[in-house]
């Protein structure tokens, strides 16, 4: 039978049989595209994402963080939220390593985005509804769609002239993932994946492999 000390009152224990103990942990978190299959009918839809390492300045990309008993310490009830931060891997982009990625939001510059781990709601149609069959196979991650752009023009301009001027000319920005959870009091154990690069105050940096980079370049799409 395990037992639990009461916090602030040593004197005071409750026991229990089966107690089962979590340890909230960040997995892992990826640049992907989304994948979506056809089963036995048109309607039989399912969807996925693959990781990707690289993709075009301005365009719009998931992330998808991956975690194990994420639950929020003031709701047992209910998973945590993820703050999620993009961050330069060199000083291509900005002129600066390591800096805060300011990017839109569609309204306005953002230097974060939050999403509650479990939360689908990226993968509704315009009409609010789930076109996919396996949407409980997300339970436990945190899904962002994210434009690899600044919301300010001027800005836009200043990167893409930073990513041109680049030498030699590579035209390429690496961008490294940052998430946390959102309550400071969520007690989080180190990851066991391989592609963390930091670990500093529950803020893990991910370089998600071998990096992502973003290009600039132009490309045109034929439908």
């Amino acid at each position: 039978m395990a037992s639990v000390n009461i916090k602030g009152y040593s004197y005071t224990r409750t026991e229990f049989t089966g107690l089962t103990v979590v340890s909230p942990s960040i997995v892992n978190a990826y640049f992907a595209k989304k994948v979506v299959t056809v089963g036995s009918t048109p309607t039989d839809l399912s969807v996925s994402f693959e990781p990707i390492t690289e993709s075009v300045f301005g365009r719009d990309v998931y992330i998808i963080v991956e975690t194990t008993d994420f639950i929020a310490p003031s709701d047992p009830c209910q998973k945590g939220n993820l703050v999620l931060r993009l961050r330069t891997g060199n000083t291509t982009i900005t002129g600066t390593a390591s800096e805060i990625l300011p990017l839109t939001d569609g309204t306005a510059s953002a230097d974060s985005f939050t999403v509650r781990v479990g939360d689908t709601t990226v993968l509704q149609d315009t009409n609010g509804v789930y076109p996919y069959t396996n949407i409980a196979d997300f339970e436990n991650s945190a899904i962002y769609k994210i434009s690899l752009r600044p919301h300010e023009r001027a800005t836009f301009d200043t990167w893409a002239e930073n990513m041109y001027n680049s030498i030699p000319q590579i035209q390429i920005g690496a961008v490294e993932i940052e998430v946390e959870p959102e309550d400071c009091d969520m007690p989080l154990a180190p990851p066991a994946s391989d592609t963390e690069q930091e670990i500093t105050n529950k803020k893990i940096r991910f370089e998600t492999g071998c990096g992502f980079t973003i290009k600039n370049k132009n490309v045109y799409e034929i439908y």
